[in-house]
């Protein structure tokens, strides 16, 4: 069963569910905060797994340092789902190419290792064509993060190139209307982190979009008279980490940094487990 995150039935457009019979009810308010009363699922294995042989230690060492140095700059990772994802082994090969090209630097400058990113790079814009007929939220996503790498690189023209590609792709996808009809509130934890990526994503296309449109003199690729997105819940509630306690309880605690968040949450069930 594919992941919340890389379902592809996720990138088609929403459902119209407008019905003027529809109730001015609380339960259909406007509230992009969390709805009280969603479960949210044990990290427990999962955060021991990633730190552990499971996971590949090239994997791993790009993950950490992109929570470190890049995603507040790009948040358009749910934390704890993602590294519930690398575990699995659930995230697109590219997406993980891209950000080990994109953390390249920082990865040889801690651990003295080298990594090669301008060739890695170069492979993940060779591949990117490859994905156009069959968008996944992680290429999407991997077309976010290689522009981001392009801009700090000073490719302009790869700058500008792959922010229309995802622009157009988040078009297609319909997330620039994602709000455009009143819809229950989600059911699922993993319903509501899902609507907050669509719009964390759709919202750092148009805001790159809106840049280079200035930057360049061009047109905007997203306009805005046709966008119907809420902006997405406040960084405090999407960075937080939680994890179900034996008796229900909730540890909670933020980014950044997300690694040293996870390590600590690991110590301290493994303390509450031994106690």
């Amino acid at each position: 069963m594919p992941s919340i995150e890389s379902d592809g039935r996720s990138l088609t457009p929403v459902t119209p569910v407008r019905d003027e019979r529809t109730p001015e009810t609380a339960d259909y308010a406007d509230i992009d905060a969390m709805p009280e009363g969603l479960r949210v699922p044990s990290m427990h294995r999962e955060l021991k797994e990633f730190f552990s042989g499971k996971v590949d230690p090239e994997t791993r060492e790009a993950v950490a340092m992109y929570f470190d140095y890049f995603y507040p700059l790009c948040p358009i990772f749910h934390p704890s789902l993602f590294i519930r994802r690398v575990v699995e082994n659930d995230v697109d090969p590219i997406l993980i190419d891209a950000m080990k090209a994109t953390t390249a630097r920082m990865v040889t400058a801690k651990t003295g290792r080298f990594v090669d990113g301008d060739a890695l790079a170069e492979s993940v814009k060779s591949r990117i064509i490859s994905h156009l007929e069959s968008p996944s939220i992680d290429y999407v996503r991997t077309l976010v993060v290689m522009t981001l790498l392009a801009g700090c690189r000073g490719e302009h023209l790869s700058y500008n190139s792959l922010i229309v590609l995802a622009a157009s792709l988040v078009t297609r996808c319909g997330w620039h209307q994602i709000d455009l009809y009143r819809r229950p509130p989600p059911a699922t934890w993993e319903e509501w982190v899902n609507d907050q990526i669509k719009r964390r994503i759709f919202w750092i296309v148009y805001q790159t979009d809106s840049y280079q449109s200035m930057l360049t003199g061009r047109g905007t690729t997203l306009n805005v008279s046709s966008v119907y997105v809420r902006t997405p819940c406040s960084d405090f509630e999407w960075d937080i980490v939680l994890k179900q306690g034996d008796e229900g309880q909730s540890l909670a605690t933020h980014t950044p940094s997300v690694v040293i968040v996870l390590v600590w949450l690991v110590l301290v069930d493994d303390a509450v487990d031994e106690g």
